[in-house]
């Protein structure tokens, strides 16, 4: 092909093009960008309102979202609020979709601020018997004597997250086989921090209230030794989560669920 020729156009492009115009997801933006590189048409910034249209309202939680939920705004009065970006491709979020509509995958498209457990447990508080709280108002099991150790400083950093939230994924495996297991049957993701899932149900809780998480959580986190950090959501009112470490006296006692998020 000469060099200033124009590119040509393959059959696969041609039909991938329709089926993203009869979906929905190419407008005018994307539509100008497909004219001017038809090969990196796939390509195009990927923005809240069309990752929520792939992915549903209810399973994605934006940064502005989540600022709200958690009680503060980052930005000062009149400053421009600089756009987040998700690094995530379309193509991630739309494979993340496919699995949800076939009921193999739970993925929520989640800000975090990457909170370390102990600063959570610093907002949200414990729960205190008689206490009125609301329905949506996520509180910590009073027993937070763990905040001493010091994973319960650990943070991530800020950003978006995909997380995989299906009930009883890798559940009734010792943790070590739920590491092969993750390997084996979760390609591109790996064992998510509690203070991650932590973070997620709290405002997934604050925001659309309690239906849209499953009716058990239970995540196996990181080992430490003989123990394996572990996240226990109580689903009543209030919702409360426990943070503990399993005995290994205990582990066929549980049910846990290895939640896993999507690398970039």
């Amino acid at each position: 092909m000469r060099e200033n020729s124009v590119p040509a156009i393959t059959a696969y492009q041609m039909r991938d093009f329709w089926e993203k115009v009869d979906n929905g997801l190419i407008n005018e933006k994307v539509f100008a960008s497909f004219l001017k590189n038809p090969r990196r048409f796939s390509e195009c910034e990927l923005d809240m309102p069309l990752a929520e249209h792939i992915m549903g309202r209810y399973r994605v939680i934006s940064a502005a979202v989540m600022c709200e939920a958690w009680g503060f705004a980052p930005f000062h009065t009149g400053e421009v609020v600089p756009v987040i970006p998700i690094p995530y491709s379309i193509k991630v979020l739309e494979e993340c979709a496919y699995e949800n509509y076939n009921h193999r995958a739970d993925w929520r498209l989640v800000y975090l601020h990457g909170f370390s457990l102990r600063e959570q447990v610093r907002r949200c508080g414990c729960y205190i018997e008689g206490e009125k709280n609301s329905s949506k108002k996520v509180v910590f099991e009073k027993n937070t004597s763990w905040c001493d150790e010091e994973w319960a400083n650990i943070e991530i950093l800020p950003g978006y997250y995909l997380l995989n939230f299906k009930n009883g994924l890798g559940g009734g495996l010792s943790w070590e086989e739920q590491e092969k297991w993750i390997k084996d049957h979760c390609d591109g993701s790996v064992r998510a921090c509690a203070n991650m899932i932590s973070e997620a149900l709290i405002s997934i809780i604050s925001v659309y209230g309690e239906k849209y998480i499953p009716h058990a959580v239970g995540h196996w986190g990181e080992c430490y030794n003989e123990n394996a950090l572990f996240v226990d959501l109580i689903t009543r009112s209030p919702t409360i989560l426990e943070i503990g470490k399993l005995p290994i006296s205990k582990k066929g006692a549980y049910w846990l669920s290895a939640i896993t998020f999507r690398s970039k």
